[in-house]
Order: C-alpha cells, then structure tokens, then sequence
C-alpha cells in the first residue's frame, strides 16, 4: 500500500478574533481524512488548537435532548508545534486562505502559496487581525493581547513565538 503523501501546518490563531478580540482561528481537522468524529458524541479536534477547559465558560447549559450545543464564551489554547495532515484540497485551501500557515516550504510550494517563517506569518496575522479589529470595532477597547503593558511587554502568549 502507498504511504500517505502529508503536509505540515500551524495554526493561525489570528485568523479569526471572538467577540472580546480573543485569537479564535482554531480549524477543525477534515472528518473525512481524520474520523474527526467517531461519533455524534465524540469532542471534535481541531489542527494545534484545543479548548482551554479552565478558562471556557458554559453561560447556558443545552435543554435536555437538544440538537444544540451549549452556550459558552469559549477560549481557545493554540500549539507552537507544527501539525503533519494529510496532503488534501481541504488543508490546501486552509492553507491559501491564511486559516492555516505552511510550516515548510514544501507544504508552500504544494499550497501554491509563498513559505513564510511561522514567527513572521504570525506577526502578519496579528496585524491584519487588528487592522480588522479597529476598522469594525471603531468604538471598543482594543483587544488585551494588543496593548503593552507600562514595561512595554506583551501580554500577547504568542509573541515568544520564535
């Protein structure tokens, strides 16, 4: 049997905001290519990302035998490490669309996108993430991890990123 052909990606937490400004690009893996759910039941999975049980709230608990979920104000933990998937349109697309950062200049080339060093492709999505944050938000407060603290630090977790 041939060996799978795979790619390597990050996740780009900054490819989505929630509503407080929280980094919430987290992708779920293709459930075809990764039986993302062995049942309805099953918790999905998502491409260097994971909910972040300590800090995520249920504000609603779903009514007994209900097709919804919970309601919850959700906050996401992202992995530095890269995530090897299957080569696939469905990662290929992720790739292009920025919702996912080549971690190799093979899965770039595949992508068909230019290879960008996770630290600055990173720096490129905050950017525009705030960019976008200010242009539709003009009134709220900017998002904690894009104000210095008096030290001039981050509060950002992402900007050890090497």
């Amino acid at each position: 049997m041939p060996r799978e052909q795979t790619i390597r990606v990050y996740a780009n937490p900054y490819a989505v905001l929630d509503q407080d400004g929280r980094p919430a690009g987290a992708v779920m893996f293709d459930p075809v290519d990764h039986h993302a759910y062995a049942s309805d039941a099953a918790p999905r999975r998502y491409v260097g990302a994971e909910l972040d049980t300590e800090k995520t709230v249920v504000l609603q608990k779903a009514a007994e035998g209900s097709a919804q979920g919970d309601i919850q104000d959700t906050v996401w933990k992202f992995s530095d490490e890269a995530v090897t998937v299957p080569l696939s349109h469905y990662y290929l697309g992720l790739v292009r669309a920025g919702e996912l950062f080549a971690a190799d200049e093979d899965t770039a080339e595949h992508a068909g996108v230019e290879y960008v060093p996770r630290a600055k492709a990173l720096e490129a999505s905050k950017r525009k993430a705030l960019d976008t944050w200010k242009a539709e938000r003009p009134r709220r407060a900017m998002p904690e991890w894009a104000v210095p603290r008096p030290d001039g630090s981050s509060t950002n977790p992402h900007d050890e990123v090497k």
